[in-house]
């Protein structure tokens, strides 16, 4: 009620004078690319990272399979690993799909600036660029719901967009958090992803404020101070414990359980001890004060908006995500042998309505089923690329050592007997020959796993799945900043086709191929 008449006071009187905000207070780090800059009331700004989630392009039902939570049997029950699934709303011309997260915890002044819809502004200071505490869930929602409203209404093409449809602010989902806080693609390989915390090489002191006097002494401090995440993402640990949209649900043996609980933070809070900070630790909260009735806003809860976009943006779209289920629902199997193919018949013959939700029942579980052995085989299919790809450079190196010490022992060898021999050529070219013949072996053993591997997904693995989970791994590599990698891997896919095309190739022709 109170938002609403502060902002028909706006809409009668005018905004009150805004003041040019001073970017030290909004963004105090190194733009990251792709970041979007939000226009907010008051001439103010909010900043939002783009957070890639690798997926097969074209394919709107494909999303990224997650391993969340972790292994601390104290808090099991609540954050045991578990399997999870996210794409993110918004692609570009490359295919790619992300959502965009917003770089640091929502401020005092664009929290105040925000919530009375530019009716009074709030006057900079380095006290305003500490995040804002207090707030409930209800609060943080109608939060969305105003940035939405105001940016939608004065500037109508600074939200990003999907297919003609614009996209608005909400609360991230725990996947979606949990993903940017353990830094998403960008933090490597599934090990790294998987871990407690993200890198912090500097130690997680330089990244994170936490209870305790040799970090925030029990006080919030303005956002930007610390190293951001390899998302580039600001204070995602401690700071304040930021609301998820999603309500908590305990861990059931990795499932989560089916009773919907109170609001969820994630992250921890400046009143977190360091060695209880995880990207797995979330917090349960009831949606009301047991005392007051009122909406619960303990003082170190605050929030972490994302821009987003519903999914059936256009009628052409929802066609395509129908058709591409319908081909999931099919699969590749022959007529005669897919069970699918039989019980559709069985569907067909029968009136009885109760036999056939039954038969339709069995029906899901078949394509679910299906889908999961396709989601498992994909990864595995991604992997093989992956390590043809760095079997592929060993061997390379491998070779190139071998030439380079062949015609070091060339020289040496070539020496002897003449002017420029010296004493212990003859005792060098032998080490020489060791170090030949060693890495020779090296070659050797590094080619046969290279053979083994490339034939070994030349006849099980069609092209399209090698092209599909080849185009994932481009994605991710070059996220990671591993251009290199991208090369090996499009040349090792090459590779496999070259050996699908022509089964019979010669193991040197195969080698050559990998060397060339």
């Amino acid at each position: 009620m109170l938002l609403s008449i502060l902002a028909l006071a706006a809409l009668l009187t005018g905004p009150a004078i805004a003041q040019d905000w001073d970017r030290q207070l909004w963004d105090p780090q190194p733009p990251v690319e792709g970041q979007i800059e939000l226009p907010i009331p008051c001439d103010g700004y909010m900043v939002f990272v783009p957070v890639e989630t690798p997926v097969t392009p074209d394919n709107p039902l494909s999303d990224r399979e997650l391993i969340l939570g972790g292994a601390d049997p104290t808090t099991a029950y609540s954050d045991y690993f578990r399997t999870a699934f996210l794409r993110g709303g918004f692609t570009d011309g490359a295919g790619r799909a992300f959502f965009y997260m917003a770089k640091y915890e929502v401020t005092r002044d664009q929290w105040d600036a925000v919530t009375s819809f530019g009716a009074e502004c709030p006057n900079q200071n380095m006290g305003g660029a500490r995040p804002q505490a207090g707030v409930s869930w209800f609060g943080a929602v109608e939060f969305t719901r105003a940035l939405t409203e105001w940016v939608r209404q004065n500037h109508p093409g600074a939200m990003p967009s999907e297919d003609g449809a614009p996209g608005f602010a909400r609360l991230p989902t725990g996947t979606e958090w949990e993903y940017a806080a353990r830094g998403g693609v960008a933090v490597g390989d599934d090990q790294r992803f998987r871990a407690a915390l993200p890198p912090m090489p500097e130690g997680v002191g330089e990244y994170a404020w936490f209870q305790g006097r040799r970090s925030s002494n029990g006080s919030f401090r303005p956002v930007g101070m610390k190293l951001p995440n390899p998302l580039g993402l600001d204070g995602m640990f401690g700071g304040v414990e930021e609301i998820v949209f999603d309500p908590y649900a305990l861990n059931n043996l990795g499932r989560l359980h089916g009773q919907p609980g109170g609001f969820v933070t994630r992250g921890g809070s400046i009143g977190t001890p360091e060695g209880e900070l995880s990207s797995a630790l979330q917090v349960e909260w009831p949606y009301f004060d047991a005392t007051t009735g009122a909406a619960n806003a303990a003082d170190t809860i605050g929030l972490r908006p994302v821009l987003a976009v519903h999914v059936n943006t256009s009628t052409s779209r929802t066609g395509k995500i129908r058709d591409w289920w319908q081909q999931g629902v099919e699969g590749d199997a022959g007529q005669e042998e897919d069970p699918l193919a039989v019980l559709d018949e069985l569907i067909k013959r029968r009136s009885d309505q109760r036999l056939l939700d039954e038969l339709e029942f069995v029906r899901g579980s078949i394509v679910s089923d299906r889908r999961a052995r396709d989601a498992d085989a994909g990864r595995a299919l991604k992997l093989s690329l992956l390590n043809g790809a760095v079997l592929s450079e060993w061997m390379r190196r491998a070779a190139a050592d071998v030439a380079r010490q062949s015609v070091v022992r060339d020289i040496l060898a070539e020496s002897i007997g003449t002017d420029l021999e010296v004493p212990g050529d003859r005792e060098t070219v032998a080490q020489q020959d060791v170090k030949i013949a060693q890495s020779q072996a090296e070659f050797e053993l590094a080619a046969g796993i290279y053979v083994d591997t490339l034939t070994g997904i030349a006849d099980v693995a069609g092209a399209q799945d090698i092209a599909a989970q080849t185009a994932v791994l481009e994605i991710e590599l070059t996220a990671r900043g591993q251009q290199d990698m991208v090369l090996a891997v499009t040349r090792f896919a090459e590779n496999v086709g070259f050996l699908q095309a022509e089964p019979g190739r010669a193991r040197q022709d195969l080698l050559d191929d990998a060397l060339r």
